[in-house]
């Protein structure tokens, strides 16, 4: 009985604060969408800053993209390494796009 009486105060409740305080709760769920885009917006920002110091600590502005046959002569393979050297951000480009 007591269980009852509270189900139907608390939706009595949350109607009465539904049709008087439609701004309030707009302005609450607005602040907390704010909150989470600004929370995914720096993270991406760190992220992005820590990639850029461990490329300036490690100094590797290329990458080797090659396939190559291990059977190979030595010549061949310092050919296809020479010949398949691309940036960094090239390889990004090439990937997302």
């Amino acid at each position: 009985m007591k269980t009852c009486f509270y189900i139907k105060y608390i939706l009595k409740e949350l109607k009465v604060s539904f049709r008087d305080g439609a701004g309030t709760i707009f302005l609450i769920v607005s602040s907390i969408i704010c909150s989470c885009v600004f929370m995914f917006f720096y993270f991406g920002y760190v992220h992005h800053m820590e990639q850029k110091e461990i490329d300036r600590r490690s100094g590797e502005k290329y990458f080797y993209v090659y396939f190559y046959n291990p059977e190979w002569p030595f010549e061949k393979k310092v050919r296809t390494l020479r010949e398949n050297k691309v940036k960094k951000g090239e390889l990004i480009d090439w990937l997302l796009g």
